[in-house]
């Protein structure tokens, strides 16, 4: 029998953006800042960089260009085109939970 689809027309039960969150996505993808892109989403910059922030937490993203690379990875930005634009996925899927600090961190540790 095939898994039910939960609300957001997924069937895994990982951790979703919200569509807000993705609109923020996109815009943050194409490299406006945060007053532009709440000039363009009817919103404070404020309330851009607390979508922004959300993110960054989720998915234990340190930088805007990190966080755009994940959403790539897991299939939430659609990879063929220009400008970014949004697959309809919105799920976070099974993100590395390691950060490129932690990477680099490594990477000394072991070639002094």
């Amino acid at each position: 029998m095939p898994e039910m689809e939960n609300q957001l027309g997924c069937c895994c039960d990982k951790e979703h953006l919200t569509e807000r969150e993705v609109d923020v996505l996109v815009l943050a993808a194409t490299g406006l800042p945060n007053p532009a892109i709440g000039r363009l989403l009817h919103l404070s910059a404020d309330t851009v960089a607390h979508h922004l922030t959300s993110m960054f937490r989720r998915t234990d993203a340190q930088s805007r260009a990190e966080l755009v690379a994940r959403a790539y990875a897991v299939g939430i930005l659609e990879t063929s085109c220009w400008p970014p634009r949004c697959s309809g996925r919105r799920c976070l899927g099974e993100l590395p939970r390691h950060s490129n600090r932690e990477r680099l961190r490594h990477a000394d540790a072991h070639h002094p």
